[in-house]
């Protein structure tokens, strides 16, 4: 009999008619939209005995079932009912949507106000009727009189109205069966908070941070769309109950965009990247005027439709290249927006009037919501591991060339010395010992060995101390580069005060010479600036950092040059006017250089000439 009668009343509403009545029989359960007819009230003032009275103006609701779209106007809604015998006693009505702010339903018995109740956010929760997530209250119906429903909707979002009239034992096992899925979709999104914080505490990577902040928009959105929130959390709080919709809605948009700027940086354009930057603060600003009720609920409506697919959108470029070359999380990254554009559709038509509102509609976003959850937390694994084998990567190729301060620069991503090369101001510093030929020849390979060991150790850390990075060991020299990966704003002048560093530590290390029995030590620095080429050069199994350039070889050429000129620092003039004093500096004027045209230079430190 209930399947036919839902049959009956389907064929009305696709004729564009209400089903003349709602039976109340043996049935626990009563779905009242085939029955419902609806009446504009544009100025909200029409009294229920007035709407009663005009029970000829009401007609079937325009649009989808169960929802009115996002009218601000007061909507009427009528339900006439046939209560048979087996029909008599307590039913509940129950409306499953908890954000309706207002909702007055009146009884009418042969024509008279039997009774009536106040449903919705403006009800203090235990006042409600009927305590519970959404808006129900228990009615008492009469067999053999005329008995009709008015409901007195008056909401400024979206005015979706599942109606039911139930059995209370019914009402519960419906009750209980959305509580449960709700307690569980809950939880899982606190355990994924709580583990992206923890990732973040231990790994420091803000991609868990950005995460976080998307669970915990993502899994409030839901705690408050189904009731959950006023009924356990912000129970009668004004603010929460009118507000945490549109803004949990509009910063989980903002997570959204920060955490896909943050995982697809590599692959995204610049212009990309900025453009995510700017939703997140459009939307950030957004809730803060919302919450402030500078903007009202249609325009967060207005801003979640017009933009709050943008991040997927933007994103979708850096997916498809990440995609293209193999990396799999551009196949989860697109795998995610389908399901939540999807989502998103079904939810922005409900909320528009436009898709039926029913069971796997009314959930659709929260389903959307959770998958894009669980993918993105692979995204993060994926990103995290792919980064953490980057950065292995990076210090087994820096670690000893850059100073500690230097290394984390760079794991940390503030610097990226491009693996392909780019062009550099810089200044290269090479070294050598003079005399190291004879002193080979009189030691032991062992020996030799312990004795360079222990002179390179000072110097690299003369070397980062002054910002450079040690970028080749050749025998008894070195070659030191300034000005990159890490930038400073004077590589030349930076370069000279670790040269003359690294003269004033000749004197300890000659002091221990001294103390071992063996000659004293004496060093040549050749330094020269301008542009290079500055990267990492080899193959992808056995690479190097390096500066190349004209600019190199001089430098070398004026190391070489420091064995007949006399002094100990020869730098070029184009180091030399960037200097924050020539104090000390004697001109040499054009100097030869194997291989080369000559250079102007300049000497410091004296030493005696001749030294091979």
């Amino acid at each position: 009999m209930r399947g036919l009668r839902m049959l009956g009343c389907a064929l009305l509403l696709v004729a564009g008619e209400a089903c003349a009545q709602a039976i109340l029989a043996e049935d626990a359960s009563v779905d009242l939209w085939p029955q419902v007819t609806a009446l504009a009230d544009p100025d909200g003032k029409l009294a229920p005995e007035d709407a009663f009275a005009a029970r000829d103006r009401f007609a079937a609701p325009k649009g989808a079932y169960a929802t009115l779209g996002m009218d601000k106007i007061v909507t009427w809604l009528r339900v006439p009912l046939t209560v048979s015998a087996k029909g008599a006693g307590t039913w509940v009505l129950d409306i499953d949507y908890a954000l309706l702010q207002r909702v007055d339903v009146y009884v009418f018995r042969d024509g008279q106000l039997a009774h009536r109740e106040t449903l919705g956010n403006v009800t203090p929760f235990a006042r409600a009727p009927l305590v519970g997530r959404t808006l129900a209250a228990p009615l008492e119906f009469v067999p053999g009189r005329a008995t009709e429903l008015l409901l007195r909707v008056d909401t400024p979002g979206a005015k979706i109205v599942p109606l039911t009239l139930s059995r209370l034992s019914a009402f519960h096992v419906r009750a209980l069966d959305e509580q449960m899925l709700q307690g569980a979709l809950a939880c899982l999104g606190f355990v994924l908070l709580l583990y992206s914080l923890a990732q973040w505490l231990a790994l420091r990577e803000s991609l868990y941070l950005k995460y976080a902040l998307l669970v915990l928009c993502s899994a409030m959105f839901s705690v408050n769309f189904f009731g959950i929130g006023e009924m356990y959390l912000w129970t009668d709080h004004a603010w929460y109950e009118r507000h945490m919709a549109g803004v949990t809605a509009l910063m989980a948009t903002t997570a959204t965009a920060l955490f896909v700027e943050d995982a697809l940086a590599g692959d995204l354009h610049p212009g990309l990247r900025y453009a995510l930057r700017a939703v997140a603060v459009l939307h950030t600003v957004a809730t803060v005027a919302y919450g402030l009720d500078v903007i009202d609920l249609q325009v967060v409506a207005i801003l979640m439709t017009t933009t709050g697919l943008a991040p997927g959108l933007m994103g979708l470029p850096g997916a498809l290249a990440m995609a293209r070359r193999g990396d799999s999380v551009g196949a989860w990254f697109m795998f995610s927006w389908l399901g939540y554009f999807v989502a998103s559709a079904v939810m922005v038509g409900v909320v528009r009037g436009r898709v039926d509102a029913n069971f796997w509609t009314l959930h659709s976003f929260q389903v959307g919501a959770t998958l894009d959850m669980l993918v993105f937390m692979r995204i993060a694994v994926l990103r995290t591991t792919a980064r953490l084998l980057e950065r292995r990567r990076l210090r087994s190729s820096f670690s000893g060339y850059v100073s500690p301060a230097v290394m984390e620069e760079i794991l940390s991503g503030r610097l990226t010395p491009e693996a392909g090369g780019e062009q550099r101001y810089v200044c290269l510093l090479f070294s050598d010992i003079r005399g190291y030929t004879m002193r080979s020849e009189s030691m032991k390979p062992a020996d030799l060995l312990a004795f360079l060991n222990g002179y390179f150790d000072g110097v690299v850390g003369i070397i980062h101390r002054h910002g450079g990075t040690v970028v080749s060991f050749m025998g008894d020299g070195f070659v030191a580069v300034f000005g990159a990966p890490q930038r400073l704003d004077n590589p030349s002048d930076a370069a000279f005060r670790a040269a003359r560093a690294l003269i004033d530590n000749l004197a300890g290390v000659n002091k221990r010479l001294a103390e071992e029995g063996s000659a004293p030590i004496d060093i040549g620095v050749g330094l020269h600036a301008g542009e290079a080429v500055v990267g990492h050069i080899g193959g992808r199994k056995r690479h190097e950092y390096a500066a190349i350039g004209d600019v190199t070889n001089v430098a070398a050429r004026l190391e070489n040059a420091t064995k007949d000129t006399g002094y100990r620092i020869v730098l070029s003039e184009e180091v030399a006017r960037h200097l924050a004093s020539r104090e000390g500096l004697v001109p040499l004027g054009p100097v030869s250089l194997k291989g080369h045209t000559p250079v102007d230079a300049h000497g410091t430190d004296p030493i005696a000439a001749g030294v091979s």
